[in-house]
């Protein structure tokens, strides 16, 4: 009974298995996509999985129900060209429409007869055409596309001709928004470049160095112009600046360039930007102008006059700096700061009107304005700036205000018109080499309040740097202000009460024989009119250049405490023809009397080579006339305390 119920199971398995195969008889082998008689194919209409492109196969997918899939290799295009002929001044071609702007078909040079080209038509000095760009543009400009942007950019002149270069609106039909850094660098022959309104950046150095070029007209929408975008364009004569960004010297040494006007809603005249335009005679600036930056009209030598917008309200260093032809300047109410080097050197300038609310004069302001005649400097500064006036020759009026407190170091320096000045209350601190070079200048009185006068160090005069008043040859009289703690004066010499420090003398100076040790650096230096001065015992030291180059000078009695004669202390004293150097000398510092052309005879109480002659008595002597040291021992004063050689 067992044996037969397995034999059934297994009858049942066969027949089992042989369903299964019968099944996979009648379905589809997807192997080989071949199908068995019982099964074909309904396969979908084509679509195109992947476009052809001119440089790369397409690819096209179908289906069947069934699940079965087929698919089919589409050949690549292949370039399409234009049936237009492109040509230029020596070739043709057929330009890719295909987005290749690099390939070409049939390229060749023409094949000129009679001055015409029988294969594309081409006139000898015809302007050539491209298709690609709106008609009246230039033909054969360079262009790239401005990454991230549907847009296209100028980047060289590449085979353009003719002396306009007129910059299409569009390339391609895709607008043109750029001119690249340098496109037409030092590009001669192009005299007028037409821009287009939807032009919006032009780069740096774009039209830099093209010497021919004299017409651009900025457009109304650009945003941005780069450093030096039109630089050394020589021929330029006018400019309208449009309202945009600038970099810095747009238009700088453009030489011809004889007028530029700013339109309404520029808010700045950017920096440098034209800077060593050497012809510039006219500048309009609207009343939107708030700022004129640093080095804008620098070296603008033939600028001859400016109205100044009433809301400029800020200048940067060097603006007018070289405006030599510049006569007047009325500075704006709301100009707060004159920033260094704002007019220096405008050796024209005649007139100048300060605000009210001016607070701040800095460094060098008007130094080197020659013409300058007077200044009256408002009540709210409360410092003049280094050099502030310096050489300013013609300077012979000086208003100060009662509240200025501080005149830095050169400040009046070398304003050799000078004759008087009168320093108010409220000053506080006077700078070395100050008034130095006021040859006019007669009288000086420092008020109570001045607490510094120079660059003084401790005990000593190693740290003034040239002298107050030194070089004014005219100065007779110094006095201070009674109630001064810091100061006073004596004999017409300036003393700094703490340091016992003789600051300043003039031509009629006497030292006081006591509460002086040390004689400062360029204290008498450049005062050609002192004839003779002794030095007090109390003296100890002789500053640098104390002495310096006083040529009338024909006596100095050196006081028997004298232990140090500084570096250059009598150099070049022309007139001096003797001297005694006392026992009390420890150090002789080099060039001390250098160049003191008439000094025949010297007199030390000390032993020979103590010094290091040599490095102090450089070139001293008058020519073809053997000077001489007379060492302790071979000399004597006579009856009348001249010092004399004694007989061998």
């Amino acid at each position: 009974m067992r044996q037969k119920k397995r034999i059934g199971l297994r009858v049942f398995a066969v027949c089992l298995s042989m369903l299964f195969v019968l099944f996979f008889l009648v379905a589809c082998d997807e192997e080989n996509g071949a199908a068995t008689p019982q099964h074909s194919h309904e396969w979908s209409g084509w679509t195109i999985a992947q476009q052809p492109t001119c440089t790369e196969n397409g690819k096209r997918e179908r289906s069947c129900a069934c699940g079965a899939k087929d698919e089919e290799s589409i050949p690549k295009t292949g370039h399409l060209f234009s049936e237009a002929w492109s040509y230029s001044a020596t070739e043709h071609w057929h330009m890719a429409v295909c987005g290749h702007d690099d390939v070409t078909d049939a390229r060749g040079v023409h094949a000129l007869k009679d001055g015409e080209c029988s294969v594309c038509g081409y006139i000898r000095g015809e302007n050539p055409s491209d298709p690609d760009i709106p008609d009246g543009a230039t033909v054969g400009l360079e262009y790239r596309a401005v990454p991230g942007k549907q847009e296209y950019m100028v980047t060289g002149i590449g085979t353009a001709l003719g002396t306009q270069i007129v910059i299409p609106e569009s390339f391609k039909k895709i607008p043109v928004t750029q001119i690249a850094e340098g496109a037409f660098y030092e590009e001669a022959g192009i005299e007028e470049v037409v821009l287009p309104e939807g032009l919006t950046s032009i780069g740096n150095q774009a039209f830099s160095g093209c010497p021919d070029l004299q017409t651009v007209n900025l457009p109304e929408g650009i945003v941005s112009v780069g450093d030096s975008a039109f630089a050394r364009c020589s021929a330029l004569s006018e400019v309208f600046v449009q309202k945009a960004e600038y970099g810095v010297r747009v238009f700088g040494a453009c030489e011809g360039l004889k007028k530029a006007e700013f339109a309404s809603g520029m808010t700045k005249v950017p920096e440098s930007m034209f800077a060593d335009c050497s012809a510039l005679e006219e500048v309009i600036l609207p009343d939107s102008i708030v700022s004129i930056e640093g080095d804008a009209f620098f070296n603008c030598t033939a600028l001859a006059s400016v109205d100044l917008p009433k809301n400029l309200e800020t200048f940067g260093g060097c603006a007018f700096y070289g405006c030599s032809a510049l006569q007047s300047v009325s500075v704006p109410a709301k100009v707060g700061t004159l920033p260094s080097q704002l007019f220096q050197n405008c050796e024209g300038l005649r007139e100048v009107s300060l605000p009210a609310g001016l607070t701040v004069i800095m460094d060098s302001v008007f130094s080197g304005c020659s013409a300058l005649g007077e200044i009256a400097i408002p009540a709210g500064v409360s410092s003049v700036g280094g050099s502030a006036f310096k050489d300013c020759t013609s300077l012979a009026t000086v208003s100060l205000p009662a509240g200025l407190e501080k005149i830095e170091r050169f400040a009046f320096s070398g304003c050799s018109s000078l004759s008087e000045i009168s320093l108010p209350d409220s000053l506080t601190s006077i700078g070395d080499s100050a008034f130095e070079f006021c040859t006019a200048l007669e009288a000086i009185e420092i008020p109570a309040g001045v607490q510094e006068i120079g660059e003084i160090g401790t005990g000593a005069a190693t740290e003034v740097m040239g002298g107050v008043f030194a070089g004014c040859n005219a100065l007779a009289s110094i006095t201070v202000e009674q109630g001064n703690e810091r100061y006073y004066a004596e004999g017409n010499c300036l003393i700094d009460r703490e340091h016992k420090l003789l600051i300043a003398g003039c031509k009629n100076s006497v030292i006081p024989e006591e509460g002086v040790t040390a004689i400062g650096n360029g204290a008498f230096r450049w005062h050609f009119g002192l004839t003779e001065i002794k030095i007090p015992d109390s003296v100890i030291e002789i500053g640098e250049c104390a002495f310096e180059a006083c040529t009338g000078l024909t006596r100095v009695d050196l006081g028997e405490g004298v232990e140090r004669i500084g570096a250059f202390a009598f150099y070049s004293c022309t007139s001096l023809d003797r001297i005694v150097i006392p026992e009390s000398v420890t150090d002789i510092y080099l060039n001390a009397f250098s160049y003191c052309s008439a000094l025949t005879e010297v007199f030390a109480c000390i032993e020979h080579d103590y010094y290091d002659w040599a490095k102090a008595f450089v070139n001293w002597a008058p020519p073809n006339v053997s000077p001489h040291i007379y060492w302790l021992g071979e000399w004597e004063y006579d009856a009348q305390g001249v010092p004399v050689p004694l007989a061998p």
